[in-house]
């Protein structure tokens, strides 16, 4: 009987067995035909920004883990995120690394305050642009308030700094050829110069330098300003015509609609409530 019950046993078994192997297994996905269905399988949008550029982007270090690195450019990812249906994922680099994390495949996007340039869209496709309602000129200059800048001329043999593969570099390479020109990584740092008096003049945006006079009691923008285009553009890998096409009228929306200019003031409320002294 018990040999019986062992037999009946091991044929159930089987019979379990040879059921469970009919069931079809679960089909593969299918790999991705381009960048934007990678997006979309991952549910995941990756985006690369310098937060040293208040009120588009900076850090808050009040808020929680993830969500320190704010401002008008970091709400736009979060609106292009929603717009393809995917979480967004921030990474924070020096601003002359972002163009080879997108053209390296190591960020989606890149949002971080770009202005049109020739090795940018030689590199990339450029959607945008964007922040063109704002009242924000490019090519200003951070000084002390004794500094006697006024004209182009005034400018010779001074000493002057602008970001790394920033817009401001250009202007400075271009306007002030008889300057000491200088390069920095960060913002803060050529702030911290031109305060300390180690230069004499940042190129930045007014925007940008307007937050940074509000925390240096001796340091004021120039009157004068370089001549510039308006507007800012979202990096995308130059072969992913498909995440452009998705990605560009919502940047258009968000122009069109005055999204951008409310973000932009809000983020501006927010960087003056931080004090956004990053030195």
């Amino acid at each position: 009987m018990k040999k019986l019950t062992y037999i009946l046993a091991a044929a159930l078994m089987l019979g379990i067995s040879g059921c469970s192997s009919n069931q079809p297994a679960e089909a593969p996905q299918p790999e991705p035909a381009n960048r934007l269905e990678a997006i979309q399988q991952a549910g995941k949008l990756t985006i690369c920004t310098s937060p040293d550029y208040a009120p588009y982007e900076f850090m808050d270090l009040s808020a929680k883990e993830g969500e320190q690195v704010v401002g008008a450019d970091m709400e736009l990812a979060k609106y292009i995120a929603e717009g393809l249906g995917v979480e967004l994922e921030i990474k924070a680099m020096d601003f002359d690394t972002c163009l080879e994390a997108v053209t390296s495949g190591t960020a989606d996007l890149g949002i971080s305050g770009f202005s049109w340039k020739q090795d940018r869209a030689d590199a990339a496709l450029l959607a945008g642009p964007y922040c063109l309602t704002s009242a924000d000129h490019q090519g200003c200059l951070l000084v002390r308030k004794d500094a006697d800048i006024k004209t182009l001329a005034d400018l010779k043999g001074k000493k002057i700094a602008a970001q790394t593969g920033s817009l401001q570099y250009e202007y400075m390479v271009n306007n002030a050829p008889d300057s000491e020109q200088k390069t920095i990584t960060s913002l803060a740092d050529g702030v911290m110069m031109v305060n300390e008096g180690k230069i004499d003049a940042l190129c930045i945006s007014e925007v940008t330098g307007s937050q940074y006079v509000k925390n240096y009691d001796n340091l004021m923008l120039a009157e004068l300003r370089f001549a510039t285009e308006d507007g800012y553009y979202v990096l995308v890998g130059k072969d992913e015509q498909e995440l452009f096409d998705a990605v560009q009228p919502l940047i258009e929306k968000a122009e069109n609609d005055g999204l951008y200019e409310g973000w932009l003031a809000a983020a501006t409320e927010k960087a003056d409530s931080l004090g956004i002294d990053m030195d």
